[in-house]
């Protein structure tokens, strides 16, 4: 069987067709296809942007999943967008107990951390990052092991060289963010001819992708300039490696490390303020000979390191290489067709239990419900909330509790209100487990529970259920035994309690839950 990968990200930008092809399209589809087909992998692609936007978040997360456990990838490689427009981010939790290794890429940690990556990178077990300054606060939050250092890169298969007449000056394509406008009335003041394409310009329109590839060849020099608030930005770009994949002269504001990647003077040329900007424009523009060998040199650097296939190997060979680190929690990783296959050996010896809380109206003992699983003995578990089209905030809650015990198996089902046995069901539909708990939102379960109910089934095979007695707290404090099992009573009346353990194929043997 073939190695699968999921690749999940937007097509077109903002999922708006006039927009053109996304630039996560053109960066990471695009790439991650062909590095797919060079290794014999089958490639799988998710749009969530465009389901999203036809059906909503919760069908398009649902949607997610059920691809996922169809598919059964062995990578998930994830490129977001925001709050308001991704999965719900417990989904990727639920299709990593499936055995895929799930990746996301964060594009901008230099600005984005604080307010995007910090919530949605808990719930991945790979982070890739570009941003050097993001390292030590993955590492405050406890997570640096599950972290990758890596960089933007060219995709070479659409930057391609043209030989055409450089008949531009000095081109800068991008949005006016931070101070840009001011570098480029620098120039202009200079007397340099500018041209510049990107949203936000009055007067200057979006260039299409294949012109803008032109462009590049078609420029004496191009110039880039960090999406930063400050003048000279510190942010490294993929700009920074699809103009010299073009075998085109780059003029560039320093940003973090750039050095690394190419030999400033030989391979790229940067400035770091807007005098020594006009300075190097004004000496490279007369010296058309130095400004070639750069762009060659540049070129060649490029080909060699700085493709998104060079990026992608890397990648994958890291997490190959930390399954045999036993302090990192990755799954295993390799590069033949048992890729992501292997299970934690503590969930082989330990039968994972899926605890199913429905809530209707009460989202003020949610917490409580689900602390009281969180604090079980027995850890290895999956906690399922339904939100059965609750009018008060169970959805808000179950969500910050979910942020809350970013490392827990906590997951979000949301459907219109159908009764509590329909919103059971749909937990148990949305199940990993080989073991069934239904746990109401006001109740609460013991410490003890799990462990006891698991080890009773767990060595009794010919039993289907285990039950406890309850205690009432609140209002009436009471015990209630439920006494010994009696099939004749229990045709009757049903004295096992609802929040009892049961085999998850007893279950499916009765059809689920009917719906009353």
């Amino acid at each position: 069987m073939k190695t699968k990968l999921l690749y999940v990200g937007m097509q077109y930008d903002y999922g708006d067709k006039t927009r053109g092809f996304s630039f996560e399209h053109r960066n990471f589809y695009h790439p991650l296809k062909s590095y797919c087909k060079k290794h014999d992998w089958d490639f799988i692609h998710f749009d969530f942007m465009e389901q999203g936007l036809n059906d909503g978040l919760d069908v398009m997360t649902q949607g997610l999943y059920e691809l996922a456990k169809k598919e059964i990838p062995a990578i998930l490689f994830a490129v977001l967008f925001d709050f308001h427009r991704d999965p719900r981010y417990e989904v990727f939790r639920q299709i990593a107990s499936l055995g895929t290794t799930t990746i996301h890429w964060f594009c901008d940690d230099h600005w984005r951390f604080e307010k995007y990556s910090s919530v949605v990178a808990p719930h991945f077990d790979i982070i890739c990052t570009t941003a050097n300054d993001s390292l030590p606060k993955y590492h405050a939050m406890g997570i640096s092991p599950k972290v990758i250092k890596t960089q933007w890169a060219c995709n070479h298969e659409l930057y391609i060289p043209y030989d055409i007449q450089k008949d531009v000056e000095i081109s800068f394509v991008g949005q006016p963010h931070g101070n840009r406008v001011e570098a480029l009335a620098k120039l202009l003041q200079n007397g340099f001819k500018l041209e510049v394409f990107g949203f936000g310009w009055e007067n200057r329109p979006r260039i299409p992708f294949h012109q803008m590839v032109r462009l590049f060849s078609r420029s004496k020099i191009n110039l880039n300039l960090s999406n930063s608030s400050t003048l000279i930005g510190q942010q490294i770009k993929g700009r920074n490696f699809e103009i010299p994949g073009t075998r085109s002269f780059q003029l560039s504001s320093n940003a973090d490390n750039l050095s690394e990647y190419y030999e400033a003077g030989k391979e790229i040329i940067i400035f770091n303020s807007v005098d020594e900007l006009i300075e190097k424009a004004t000496y490279y523009f007369k010296h058309d000979d130095e400004r070639n060998e750069i762009a060659n040199n540049g070129y060649q650097r490029t080909m060699a390191e700085h493709t998104w296939q060079h990026r992608f190997e890397k990648i994958f060979n890291a997490i190959t290489a930390r399954q045999h680190n036993p302090g990192i929690p990755v799954k295993h990783v390799s590069r033949s067709d048992s890729i992501g296959k292997q299970m934690d050996a503590r969930q082989v010896a330990e039968p994972l239990v899926s605890v199913i809380i429905p809530c209707y109206n009460q989202s003020n003992y949610l917490s409580e419900a689900v602390e009281s699983v969180v604090h079980q003995g027995y850890k290895n578990w999956e906690c399922i909330i339904v939100n059965d089209g609750s009018p008060d905030d169970a959805a808000c809650v179950a969500e910050l509790l979910i942020q809350k015990y970013p490392d827990k198996r906590i997951r979000l089902v949301n459907q219109v209100n159908q009764g509590l046995s329909s919103a059971r069901n749909a937990g148990i539909k949305a199940a990993n487990g080989e073991y069934i708990l239904p746990l109401d939102a006001d109740d609460l379960i013991h410490q003890d529970m799990l462990q006891k109910t698991v080890s009773l089934l767990a060595s009794h095979p010919e039993i289907a259920i285990a039950y406890t007695d309850v205690r009432h707290f609140g209002g009436a404090e009471r015990i209630v035994c439920a006494g010994e099992y009696d099939f004749k009573r229990l045709c009757f009346q049903n004295h096992l309690n609802c929040c009892s353990l049961y085999r998850r194929k007893a279950g499916r043997l009765q059809g689920g839950i009917i719906p009353t």
